[in-house]
């Protein structure tokens, strides 16, 4: 879905904005279970950027929501998340909070919890570094639950 929306305008700037809410969207209803109500918030705004860098992005935010959803509120009926932005210029701070169960005493220098394969930790970890020169800080979230900090440069704002 992400290549699809984005590849039709490769040379051109995208709104991602319009782009990445309904990506999100969509990716909280497909980890959450039927019973399931977590909802999404978004604070700030991501702005136009183009497709080389707005497709990994895509992806490292899709990751974290799906890995939130299917970790951090796995057995509740309930959970929220927030995405806040800030932006100035190519640079992009994203932080991702959620208010599920937290990441477990098994720490690893504030990288996330080694649970399964990592498949989405090393997929967030590889294109935060590689593609943004950026940094990705695992946290406790202020009143439970996880918080995610990324630190990214835009390679073409």
């Amino acid at each position: 879905m992400v290549h699809e929306g984005l590849s039709q305008t490769a040379d051109e700037n995208v709104d991602f904005d319009k782009v990445i809410s309904n990506l999100l969207r969509m990716s909280v209803d497909l980890a959450s279970m039927k019973d399931q109500h977590i909802s999404i918030d978004f604070v700030g705004k991501f702005g136009k950027m183009p497709a080389q860098d707005a497709t990994p992005l895509s992806l490292v935010l899709t990751e974290l929501i799906t890995n939130a959803v299917e970790h951090g509120f796995e057995g509740r009926k309930e959970g929220h998340i927030t995405v806040s932005v800030g932006r100035e210029g190519k640079c992009l701070n994203v932080v991702v909070e959620d208010d599920g169960n937290g990441m477990d005493q098994e720490e690893n220098n504030g990288m996330a919890r080694s649970s399964g394969s990592g498949l989405g930790t090393q997929i967030i970890n590889t294109f935060v570094t590689n593609d943004f020169g950026g940094s990705v800080r695992w946290e406790r979230g202020r009143e439970g639950g996880t918080r995610v900090i990324l630190d990214m440069t835009l390679r073409a704002a």
